[in-house]
């Protein structure tokens, strides 16, 4: 078996700030970012050209897909939150 996705919570009440995070992400990354709304629910975002999309979920869940080993699953991960923190995000 090979692990491609994972998810788990990041941000309690994510749901008010969707829109907005999605709007920082892509100020911040310019035009790096490629983002994919689907509904109000969720977000669909790329923080690089063919890296793995992050979908975030107003619940405050948080799916990472494309990463082909647990490895980079969790530098993925990590990636992500070190974005969050450089647009003052508290992830934890």
């Amino acid at each position: 078996m090979k692990i491609v996705s994972t998810m788990g919570e990041w941000l309690s009440g994510a749901g008010n700030q969707l829109g907005t995070l999605v709007s920082e992400l892509e100020n911040h990354l310019g035009e790096i970012i490629d983002t994919n709304f689907r509904n109000t629910a969720m977000a669909t975002v790329r923080l690089e050209e063919n890296g793995p999309a992050y979908t975030i979920y107003r619940t405050g869940t948080l799916q990472i897909r494309g990463g082909e080993t647990e490895e980079l699953l969790i530098e993925s991960f990590r990636r992500f939150e070190e974005v969050l923190d450089e647009i003052s995000v508290d992830a934890s």
